[in-house]
């Protein structure tokens, strides 16, 4: 319940906990990328970045009980965490994992993040995600 209410109060508070990586144009045409994006749990402003990526298998993403409490403990330390919202597949994953990094680069003043040296977190299909974005790059 601490994560639901976390998010339930940041919206209340009005805070934007939820960012689209697509650009409604690559919506409208790959409705497949509608509802990914990612969940900003923050930490202190122009602190150090973290991607945690939730297991899944690549059918779903586990993120309320995987990546979900790790922002939230990584933010209660004052780092800027984001749980990522992917597409079922391998493939399709890293490329969003490979978008929401661009993203995160392209929108870092706004976001008051600290890109420099960001870390990538996983659990199993999450993990794979990571270590494929370290080996082949977001390009």
């Amino acid at each position: 319940m601490e994560i639901a209410n976390y998010l339930k109060d940041q919206v209340e508070s009005g805070e934007q906990i939820f960012y689209d990586i697509y650009t409604d144009e690559e919506k409208a045409e790959d409705p497949d990328k509608e509802n990914t994006g990612l969940f900003f749990f923050r930490g202190e402003p122009g602190a150090k970045t973290a991607v945690i990526n939730a297991g899944g298998g690549f059918v779903y993403v586990a993120a309320m009980h995987d990546s979900f409490p790790h922002a939230m403990e990584l933010s209660k330390k004052g780092y800027n965490a984001f749980a990522l919202i992917y597409r079922p597949g391998a493939d399709t994953a890293c490329e969003d994992l490979a978008r929401a990094i661009a993203f995160l680069h392209e929108n870092a003043d706004e976001l008051q993040i600290d890109m420099t040296d960001y870390s990538l977190w996983g659990g199993s299909a999450g993990a794979r995600m990571a270590a494929w974005l370290g080996s082949y790059g977001t390009a």
